[in-house]
């Protein structure tokens, strides 16, 4: 177990902060939240670790996952015993399918070009599509000493932009954003949320929505 992650070895997800039972609870809301903007469908999740996510929502989606840790890969297939899991570099790679969901939480911060890879993912999705996204909430105090922290923690963080200009990156990419605020007791699309949230969560909605 380790404190510091500085690249996406095997021991990646082994971390005293993995080891708490906090992933379940806030699965829970993240599931709801997936849910609520789209209750079926063909979902891709980009950085699915584990597959601890993808768990929670294989009654309702026809899956795919896939994620840089060959690790994470092996692990997730064993759980979720499916096909569609493969090793992934979103930066580097296409996205072949057209999804009505895709969702990435907490990964576009480790990218060298977020805005390049929120593009492509807005090409992937179906016209009524909806791509769901959470980072680091660099607004406020608050949010600011907690991504600072967390920075420090995970040196694969290259990307913990500014609140404004996540939204601005999915406006460019031609997408709708809709935003939502996570803390510690669940998901709220209240602004006053902003100020004592960890984590900025978008649901980004192309045009054809409806």
């Amino acid at each position: 177990m380790k404190f510091v992650k500085r690249d996406y070895d095997s021991s990646y997800f082994n971390t005293w902060l993995e080891r708490l039972p906090l992933e379940a609870y806030f699965n829970k809301h993240k599931v709801n939240l997936i849910r609520s903007v789209k209750p079926s469908g063909s979902l891709l999740e980009f950085g699915c670790g584990r597959g601890r996510l993808l768990n929670g929502l294989k009654l309702d989606y026809s899956l795919s996952g896939c994620d840089l840790s060959y690790s994470a890969i092996t692990q997730a297939s064993k759980l979720l015993k499916i096909k569609n899991l493969k090793v992934l570099d979103i930066e580097r790679s296409h996205i072949r399918k057209k999804y009505d969901i895709i969702i990435a939480f907490d990964v576009l911060e480790h990218l060298k070009d977020p805005g390049k890879a929120i593009g492509k993912i807005s090409r992937a999705l179906e016209e009524d599509g909806a791509f769901i996204f959470s980072v680091p909430n660099r607004y406020g105090i608050f949010g600011t000493l907690i991504t600072s922290m967390f920075n420090v923690m995970d040196k694969t963080h290259i990307s913990t932009l500014k609140r404004r200009c996540w939204i601005a990156l999915v406006r460019d990419s031609g997408m709708l954003p809709d935003v939502r605020n996570q803390h510690l007791f669940g998901i709220s699309n209240k602004d006053v949320a902003k100020h004592f949230s960890f984590n900025l969560i978008v649901i980004a909605k192309k045009r054809g929505w409806h």
